[in-house]
């Protein structure tokens, strides 16, 4: 048990003595020169570029006081964002460099500024105004106590930086119509088509460019419930040699672009229909894994059919899962291709 039984009498005395022992905090000339700094930093901002900026609070601060969000001049908040470094005071303004003053850094901060998305101000700001310059390593040189970078007089920080500024972030898109005809078709895919024709260009055959066809997949793969939605509903086709009396897997151009692509999308057996006309599958195997015989006829290379077997069965199993699909429905699937296999192979 403790017992209290005198309060302590805190004294002009006994304050005294507790600050020189270092009991209270002290807001050292640094604190404060580096606030003003940040405060005029931020009304330079708001008023010169109606911009944004948003202070780094100081148990954050890891070499980056704040981050300026670049407003468009409608009043719109663009998604743009520049990270600054601040330093003020008369000090800053003493070294003189070839063009302007320089700036100093501690090597500390180097590898953080160099791993930034977006680019980095470092900005030396006093009564009379404020110059900035990007970071960039290559404008950078060694000092004993880190390194250090001109800031050029002619980079005043006020309204005619503007322009400059927004350059460095690269130009603001308006995505509005890109949503729009994502979520059009996605909802086309998922609720208004049972088979979604995929036709291939004849100039994709001829420049062996499969790069469409890859981003079609990747996009399904992008997004799981269009995805889930899109199960066994992708038939590969082409228009371009509706004139040409020869099948499709006789074609070489055909049968080379085929080949390249069958590898690169591991997921046919997920989204290729399986109903015994679709042809996505028996095109696929006809053109990478057949060939001529002496005889003129289609014999696969059973090695390489294995080898496609093994893998999209994978690719089947690698997507319900990360998708969800009970086993009872891929089991279902399965049985649905060796169905098709059967029919068309046998």
């Amino acid at each position: 048990m403790v017992v209290i039984r005198h309060a302590r009498v805190f004294t002009d005395t006994n304050i005294d003595n507790m600050k020189k022992d270092n009991f209270f905090p002290k807001r050292t000339v640094q604190n404060l020169k580096g606030e003003r700094g940040v405060i005029e930093f931020a009304k330079l901002i708001n008023s010169e570029l109606g911009w944004i900026f948003r202070k780094t609070e100081l148990e954050h601060d890891y070499g980056i006081d704040g981050y300026i969000d670049i407003v468009l001049e409608d009043g719109f908040v663009s998604g743009k964002t520049v990270a600054v470094q601040i330093k003020y005071g008369e000090s800053y303004f003493k070294q003189k460099s070839h063009n302007g003053f320089w700036y100093t850094g501690k090597t500390k901060h180097l590898n953080y500024y160099l791993n930034l998305d977006f680019p980095l101000l470092l900005v030396i700001i006093n009564s009379t105004g404020a110059y900035w310059v990007e970071f960039d390593i290559e404008q950078t040189e060694k000092i004993s106590s880190g390194w250090r970078i001109s800031v050029p007089t002619a980079n005043k920080l006020d309204a005619s930086s503007r322009s400059v500024i927004e350059d460095l972030v690269g130009e603001v898109q308006d995505y509005k119509a890109h949503i729009e005809a994502k979520w059009y078709y996605d909802d086309l895919m998922k609720n208004k088509a049972s088979i979604i024709l995929f036709d291939i260009s004849r100039e994709a055959f001829k420049n062996m460019d499969i790069s469409y066809t890859v981003r079609f997949f990747n996009r399904l793969l992008g997004n799981d419930s269009l995805a889930l939605h899109c199960q066994g509903k992708i038939e590969i086709m082409t228009s371009a040699y509706d004139a040409d009396p020869r099948e499709l897997y006789e074609i070489q151009e055909v049968r080379d672009y085929i080949a390249q692509l069958e590898p690169i999308v591991k997921y046919w057996f997920f989204f290729a229909p399986t109903h015994l006309k679709s042809a996505t599958l028996r095109l696929l195997l006809l053109c990478a894994y057949f060939h001529k015989d002496s005889d003129g006829l289609w014999k696969p290379i059973k090695r390489d059919f294995k080898d496609f077997l093994e893998s999209n069965f994978i690719g089947l199993n690698s997507l319900t899962e990360r998708l969800g699909i009970s086993q009872e429905r891929n089991k279902q699937i399965s049985e649905a291709i060796f169905a098709y296999l059967n029919h068309h192979f046998g």
